[in-house]
Order: C-alpha cells, then sequence, then structure tokens
C-alpha cells in the first residue's frame, strides 16, 4: 500500500501500484512525500498526483452519485467532480501567471477532499461488509 502526506497527515493512494511509478522516486518508507522539493519539482509531482487522483476518484466513486444518490456521501462526490476541471484550470491559470505555489494550493486542497472522501467510503463500505458477516454467521 502507498500513502500520499497532505497537511502532515497521511492518506492512502488508491491503485498507486498501478499508477504511480513515475513518482517512485518521491516514496519513502511507502509515503510519497514532496516536503522538502524546490517549487518546480514539488509542482510536477502535484500536477502529475492531482491528474492520477481525479481519475481513480471518478473511476473507483464516480457512479455511486448516479447508481445511489441518496447515499450520505453522494452530494460530497458529486461536488469534488464539479470542481475538479475547474480547480484544474485555475491551477493553470496560476502557474502561466507565475503563481506557482498557489496552484500547488489549489490542487493540494482538492487532493485533500478527495482522499478523505475515498477513506470515508471505503471505512463505510467496510463495516457495512462487517455488520452483514455479523448478521449473516448467527
Amino acid at each position: 500500500m502507498t500513502y500520499v502526506r497532505l497537511n502532515n497527515k497521511d492518506y492512502e493512494l488508491p491503485l498507486a501500484e498501478l499508477y504511480i511509478k513515475d513518482l517512485n522516486s518521491y516514496v519513502r518508507g511507502n509515503v510519497l512525500n514532496f516536503d522538502g522539493l524546490d517549487v518546480e519539482t514539488k509542482y510536477k509531482v502535484v500536477d502529475y498526483l492531482f491528474g492520477y487522483l481525479c481519475r481513480t476518484f471518478i473511476m473507483t466513486l464516480g457512479d455511486i452519485q448516479d447508481t445511489d444518490p441518496d447515499y450520505k456521501y453522494s452530494p460530497a462526490i458529486k461536488d469534488i467532480r464539479a470542481r475538479m476541471d475547474f480547480v484544474d484550470r485555475m491551477q493553470k491559470f496560476c502557474r502561466e501567471t507565475g503563481k506557482t505555489e498557489k496552484a500547488i494550493e489549489l490542487m493540494s486542497k482538492l487532493m485533500v477532499e478527495m482522499l478523505t472522501i475515498k477513506a470515508n467510503v471505503k471505512e463505510d463500505f467496510e463495516q457495512k461488509q462487517t455488520e452483514e458477516t455479523a448478521i449473516g454467521g448467527r
């Protein structure tokens, strides 16, 4: 399992073993940590990670809002999906206008939200599995 450290917290990276090979040189002890990198390198790593997380978020959670609109995390998933393109365009604009640190900040903020929702959904799913197993075992 691979994790990313954002805001001093580690988040699980879904499907990282398949898609994140280009960032392996930044992984230490199963944690992708880009603190201490120069701004240009950090931007490249965060931009790559942002694109990766957007794709995996859509692959793993994208249809929940359609298949189960009453699910407690559906509104948050829908909100994040609606903001992905805007944040991507805004961070590119910031980068082009010399505000690279602001671009990194914008992407990092949405990545934290994506990873938090992903972790919450995973925890919720695991809890439901445990409850179903307990009920089935009676």
